[in-house]
């Protein structure tokens, strides 16, 4: 597993700097401190052309060839990768600093979400994280250690958390309430790859009863917590969802404990045996009178699913917010199903998702 920037600093025994005033050089000191308040952050250090101020939030600006780096001192490196061509060569050499940290993609991505929240005036010192519309429970301190749940964590927050404070600048796969697919109280809701629980937690929130399936043991711990939160309007269901029942090879990923699939991706993790349902035998057997909104992130199995639930989809015309990039068809065999169950269906689609509703 490789290293991250919370694993950096602990290490580092001299003066530590960051490189870049930027968005991202500003993220990262909000980010460290988070998890150290006592932490010391020596300064900020720009390229020799870039200095525009002697001071930043109470921390110095250095020119690069100002600071007379020791053995032990460090860089964080926390600029936009465009500039990497020209910063890097001058940083990564014996002569500038003997120990310069590149951010990875998960370090800047968690890193700009908790200066977000921090600078909305959102506590994140806590177990959970109190949004003012939703809550959840707070990993990037309960799971600042694993960079496997971060990654996912961090993901849901640009599609589900962030846009709800007013905040679209992120969105990658999409947001899940769209045109005629919104939340109302009361409705009965299956979030299909419920994860962590950030889809399930805005549903109970809004007063909805969620119906939350993860069949992954990691994310299932965490999802635990969510529940805990909202309490009997949550509830977990171990199952994978497709067009049949029965037991399926279930693929994790260490790297990522969002992209846990029936399908094997050639990636590094275990394979765990999971129970397999379809959502029409599902609400027959928990006699399920309406199903008002299904939300589905299912790593390539969205279109199972929907085959597993024409009958539901005929009968109760649940909104629909589908993933639509896991499969190169994904638009158009996802489309089929839904019509072929039910062609009273509207459809549009934005960002990585479908959603469908009917008047």
């Amino acid at each position: 597993m490789q290293k991250n920037v919370l694993d950096y600093v602990k290490d580092q025994k001299g003066e530590m700097y960051i490189f870049g005033t930027g968005k991202l050089g500003l993220a990262m000191k909000d980010y460290l401190l988070l998890h150290n308040k006592e932490l010391k952050i020596d300064g900020f250090v720009v390229s020799d052309n870039m200095k525009k101020q002697d001071e930043l939030e109470s921390l110095p600006v250095y020119c690069l060839s100002d600071v007379q780096f020791k053995e032990d001192d460090s860089l964080i490196v926390a600029t936009s990768k465009e500039f990497f061509p020209e910063i890097i060569p001058n940083i990564v050499n014996d002569t500038v600093c003997k120990n310069v940290y590149v951010l990875s993609f998960i370090d800047e991505m968690c890193s700009v979400i908790v200066s977000k929240l921090i600078r909305k005036g959102i506590s994140l010192d806590e177990e959970i994280i109190d949004f003012g519309l939703f809550k959840v429970p707070n990993l990037f301190l309960l799971a600042k250690d694993d960079i496997g749940t971060l990654v996912t964590y961090a993901c849901e927050f640009v599609d589900l958390v962030l846009p709800y404070l007013g905040d679209e600048s992120m969105i990658d796969e999409g947001i899940y309430e769209y045109y005629g697919a919104k939340l109302n109280k009361g409705d009965v809701v299956l979030d299909c790859g419920a994860n962590v629980g950030m889809f399930s937690a805005r549903a109970a929130s809004v007063g909805c009863d969620v119906y939350a399936f993860e069949p992954a043991p990691v994310p299932t711990k965490w999802l635990e917590k969510t529940k805990s939160i909202y309490n009997d309007a949550i509830n977990i269901e171990p199952f994978a969802l497709a067009d049949e029942e029965g037991k399926t090879q279930f693929y994790l990923w260490d790297e990522c404990i969002g992209a846990g699939s029936m399908t094997d991706k050639g990636v590094k993790g275990a394979t765990i045996d999971v129970n397999m349902t379809t959502v029409d035998e599902f609400v027959k057997r928990n006699n399920l009178k309406r199903v008002d909104f299904i939300k589905a992130d299912i790593e390539g199995a969205e279109r199972l699913m929907l085959k597993g639930a024409k009958e539901t989809l005929r009968t109760h015309a649940p909104k629909l917010a589908i993933c639509t990039y896991h499969c190169f068809d994904d638009v158009s065999a996802l489309t089929e199903v839904i019509l072929e169950a039910n062609p009273n269906y509207k459809i549009v689609y934005a960002w990585k998702k479908l959603y469908a509703w009917v008047d």
